[in-house]
């Protein structure tokens, strides 16, 4: 517990800095590097790509895709980079026969595509108006979430959530996941209204509380799934007591584009 706290001691300052004091470049390199790291992650510390000609060139795409997000928009632009990785791969792939595996190809679009893609939602938040204070709503809603259900399931779980999953997580301890996590995006519209010159519900900031909370911890059940699947216990070792990239931001990949489209939503019905 001390190593998760020290960790994260470290890891919080240095993200508020890339957020409030880099120009919004900063986020964009940022992303893209998280964006690399994990696709490196889910391909390579996994085992489920055991080539690195595979894996080069998911990074490479997953690298890109940040930077299409955040300086180009165009449509035509990400198929493009898509369809080169998919001719690529096929290239490998068709070399490889006959010890080429189809999952590996499809491990490998997935790794370069859907990550990064997910990931970047926190470049288009950061875009938004008063993005600055939008783009900490999904580790908000994800790291409340945890942390709740962390401390309500440590003294008051009794019943199993997933059992084969994830053993140390119980019902009670989802529960405790979701108020604390509903509780705490209401409060943080508030203080966003009172000192940051927000404009906020509070009661619509709970009401996407309720739901970042619920995809969140889908998102951590998702990741938990591949670790067992190719048994191993982290992705990665860059946070001392939480594991890899993979491991810290397992539900921030579904809770950000959850954001970001419940924004986008409300914008419409305002």
């Amino acid at each position: 517990m001390l190593i998760r706290i020290l960790s994260a001691a470290v890891a919080l300052p240095l993200f508020l800095a890339i957020v409030l004091l880099l120009p919004p470049v900063g986020l964009t390199l940022a992303t893209s590097v998280l964006c690399v790291v994990a696709t490196y992650e889910l391909l390579w510390r996994t085992g489920a790509v055991d080539e690195g000609k595979y894996v080069v060139s998911a990074c490479t795409l997953a690298a890109l895709i940040p930077l299409w997000t955040a300086y180009c928009k165009e449509t035509w632009v990400l198929l493009l980079g898509v369809f080169a990785l998919f001719v690529v791969l096929a290239a490998f792939w068709l070399n490889d026969e006959p010890k080429g595996h189809f999952s590996k190809l499809a491990m490998t679009l997935f790794g370069a595509t859907l990550i990064p893609l997910l990931f970047s939602t926190f470049i288009l938040l950061r875009e938004m108006e008063q993005g600055l204070l939008l783009v900490f709503i999904p580790f908000i809603g994800a790291w409340m979430t945890d942390t709740g259900a962390y401390f309500v399931g440590f003294f008051l779980g009794k019943h199993k959530l997933a059992p084969r999953i994830s053993p140390k997580k119980t019902v009670e301890g989802a529960v405790g996941g979701v108020l604390i996590c509903v509780l705490s995006m209401a409060f943080y519209g508030v203080l966003c209204n009172k000192y940051f010159g927000g404009a906020f519900d509070p009661m619509l900031f709970a009401l996407i509380g309720l739901v970042l909370s619920l995809l969140s911890q889908m998102g951590d059940l998702s990741l938990s799934i591949i670790k067992r699947e190719y048994n191993i216990k982290d992705y990665g070792v860059i946070f001392p007591g939480h594991g890899g990239i993979l491991d810290r931001f397992d539900s921030v990949l579904f809770t950000a584009p959850a954001t970001y489209f419940a924004l986008q939503i409300m914008q419409l019905f305002a």
